[in-house]
């Protein structure tokens, strides 16, 4: 039986589960492997133009967040406890972005500004889907 709020059929679902679960697989190696002197420097982000591996994965990572958070439909209560019903979902991804960024602030860690800025970070930008979806 298909739950009502989903626009989509079932089947569907399942194809999106693998696809996540390999975008996060592959996500989790290349981070790994990224520091390493055997991961080839191509598939890393681009500094000036063109796109990469990993600038298709942030992009992937949109992508399905945005299939998944599209399928939570407006309540007829109107877009103010939709909001809401969407921010408990981004509230992980906020506070691990303030984590990440209060502890790369502290430690004095490098960061590139030139990929998100000064004080962005993706789970920022992960956190913010399920919000600008609703309005």
């Amino acid at each position: 039986m298909q739950p009502q709020w989903l626009p989509w059929p079932c089947g569907l679902l399942d194809f999106l589960d693998s696809y996540r679960v390999a975008l996060l697989l592959s996500t989790c190696l290349a981070l790994l492997a990224v520091d390493f002197a055997v991961f080839p420097r191509r598939f890393s982000k681009t500094e000036g133009f063109g796109y990469s591996v990993m600038d298709l994965g942030a992009g992937s990572f949109v992508f399905s967040n945005a299939l998944v958070y599209g399928g939570l439909k407006m309540g007829r209560d109107g877009p103010g406890p939709a909001l809401w019903r969407q921010l408990s979902p981004a509230l992980p991804l906020l506070v691990m972005g303030a984590v990440r960024l209060v502890s790369l602030k502290r430690l004095g860690y490098p960061e590139v500004h030139s990929e998100y800025g000064v004080h962005w970070n993706f789970f920022f930008t992960l956190a913010t889907m399920p919000v600008l979806l609703v309005c």
